[in-house]
């Protein structure tokens, strides 16, 4: 009766089914969540030119979510519930110790130092909602460099480890 569900398809995007991610099955998910995060990660470099004109927070969204897509497709793979959770920080708190510190060591944290690592990010947690809605706000300080090696670091450490599997 479930799978029933799943052919249906509704013009009322809000009406299609989503699953609860909990069984093994629904975990199976976690590849197309890494297909959506390359994609942003992808449109995110055909477009890094708009970091220089009024397009900068389409960019940025597109960066932000990238990551967030990254951080949650780690989650995934390791059995971790992380539905309705956007903010990059709290995303990075759920992962194991180890993964934890593997990204804190890869992520080169150019303009800042390493034990800086979680206040930057903390930082910029919840930057996919704001650039979403940039134009509610004025002008505001962020860290753009860390949100970029943010997002080489994971697209990088992701992709060694699955051509080491």
């Amino acid at each position: 009766m479930g799978n029933e569900n799943r052919s249906k398809s509704y013009l009322k995007m809000d009406k299609n089914p989503t699953t609860d991610l909990k069984s093994d099955e629904d975990y199976l998910r976690s590849e197309k969540c890494l297909n959506e995060a390359n994609a942003y990660f992808e449109v995110s470099l055909r477009c890094k030119d708009m970091i220089h004109n009024n397009y900068r927070n389409a960019f940025l969204t597109n960066v932000s979510f990238a990551c967030e897509l990254y951080l949650k497709y780690l989650l995934l793979i390791q059995g971790i519930d992380c539905r309705k959770e956007h903010n990059l920080y709290k995303l990075f708190k759920k992962l194991p110790e180890k993964i934890q510190t593997e990204l804190k060591k890869e992520h080169p944290c150019g303009n800042t130092s390493i034990d800086k690592f979680e206040l930057e990010l903390d930082d910029i947690g919840q930057a996919y909602m704001i650039f979403r809605y940039m134009y509610e706000r004025g002008n505001m300080a962020y860290n753009f460099q860390f949100l970029m090696e943010l997002l080489f670091t994971l697209h990088s450490l992701i992709h060694i480890n699955k051509k080491g599997e």
